[in-house]
């Protein structure tokens, strides 16, 4: 019997996002700043032997090679105070995400080990215009892009399953009072953990039934839905 091909595809019913901004290869586009560096060390220090710089490190090129990258399509400005409260504009619309909520302190800030930084009590999560499905079983890990470099803000990594759990969620930990979110910067580095191959399209009539049915068992399950689910499509 032949196996089903391992693909995980991340859909959206904009067609605008997806011919604008189509989620590649992290290697096609790195940030500008290891584009620029030498691979010759010795144009950097005073050296007579053959040493490389981070531009010949096998860890950091699989790694650009692994990631997907979504990209933000809109720009954003994010006021965040003190007292576990924020503001952000322009308003958000449609085009740009689906919403933009948050996590209240008791949920997860106030237990993390940064929770003395006022800051970072507003978890900011931002529901974006994609979603991410798949006809078979394997995980993906949805984390920070990490060689971007972002001081404003930390992302917050996480795992999920596309066959059971379909919504593509950016949870950003403040770290700065003003938070700049750029039109065409990475958002999301989302890597496939079990060798699935990752496509961007529109998304057809199987595609949106998986995500309509899984949104479906979110709302009637209740608490804890996302593992029983899973266990029970064995």
């Amino acid at each position: 019997m032949l196996k089903k091909k391992k693909i995980v595809k991340l859909i959206s019913n904009n067609k605008f996002l997806v011919d604008e901004f189509p989620v590649e290869k992290y290697s096609k586009n790195p940030p500008k700043w290891f584009k620029d560096i030498h691979v010759n060390l010795s144009e950097y220090a005073d050296i007579n032997d053959w040493q490389t710089t981070a531009k010949g490190c096998a860890g950091i090129w699989d790694f650009l090679k692994s990631a997907y990258i979504i990209r933000w399509n809109f720009d954003l400005k994010f006021n965040i105070h003190e007292n576990e409260t924020y503001e952000y504009y322009p308003r958000k619309n449609k085009n740009m995400v689906k919403d933009i909520t948050f996590f209240s302190p008791p949920m997860y800030s106030i237990h993390t080990p940064v929770a003395d930084n006022k800051l970072t009590l507003n978890t900011i999560k931002i529901d974006l215009n994609w979603f991410i499905t798949s006809q078979t079983k394997g995980k993906v890990l949805m984390t920070d892009p990490f060689f971007n470099y972002n001081k404003e803000y930390k992302i917050i990594s996480g795992v999920v399953e596309p066959k059971y759990s379909n919504g593509v969620n950016v949870i950003i930990e403040p770290s700065s009072p003003v938070i700049n979110i750029k039109r065409g910067d990475p958002a999301l580095a989302v890597i496939p953990l079990d060798g699935q191959k990752l496509v961007t399209e529109y998304g057809n009539s199987k595609d949106w039934n998986i995500v309509n049915k899984n949104f479906y068992k979110q709302d009637t399950m209740g608490s804890g839905w996302y593992e029983r689910y899973r266990k029970q499509d064995k």
